[in-house]
């Protein structure tokens, strides 16, 4: 479900996709317009890792039909609702610091634009934008303290703090 994320989807985009959404023979997927902040139904591709986790899960989920979310909730056999306390678990498990599940995609924005160099409009259309004009707000004036920080963040999310957590990892 946090790989989607990732992808730079929107929590009830993710919360709201059925399996009928999933295309694996094109290796795509919709996010339909009744779930899509800008009432468009839009299409995206499936990475191979994210191709991967969906099939393993597809796999492993027992459903009655393609109408079926893609992640249910075992207690109410329905789309989960709110994933904060499982995030907060997560961030826990691993050490990280409290950030909101809706950080990554100003993350994913604003490392896109100003580390990786993306242009404006593949940004705006890869995190759904309806118009460029929110997508500005990712663009930092100060690229090097922008580099600066996002390099901050990843940091201390990937790499362990001191060589016990490392031993630790491994």
């Amino acid at each position: 479900m946090f790989l989607f994320l990732l992808h730079g989807r929107r929590k009830n985009e993710v919360l709201s996709l059925k399996w009928k959404d999933i295309d694996f023979k094109n290796e795509s997927y919709i996010i339909r317009s009744e779930n899509c902040k800008i009432s468009k139904t839009m299409e995206y591709s499936l990475t191979p890792l994210l191709k991967y986790r969906l099939k393993e899960h597809y796999k492993n989920t027992l459903f009655n039909s393609p109408k079926d979310y893609v992640f249910t909730n075992p207690d109410t056999a329905n789309k989960y609702i709110d994933l904060r306390r499982a995030w907060n678990n997560f961030l826990n498990k691993n050490n990280l610091p409290k950030m909101r599940l809706h950080d990554i995609r100003h993350l994913i924005g604003t490392y896109a634009i100003n580390h990786l160099g993306l242009s404006m409009e593949s940004v705006m259309l890869t995190l759904g934008h309806a118009n460029i004009t929110t997508t500005h707000h990712y663009l930092t004036r100060n690229k090097n303290l922008s580099k600066m920080v996002i390099n901050s963040i990843l940091e201390s999310i990937i790499i362990p703090n001191n060589n016990d957590d490392l031993q630790k990892a491994e």
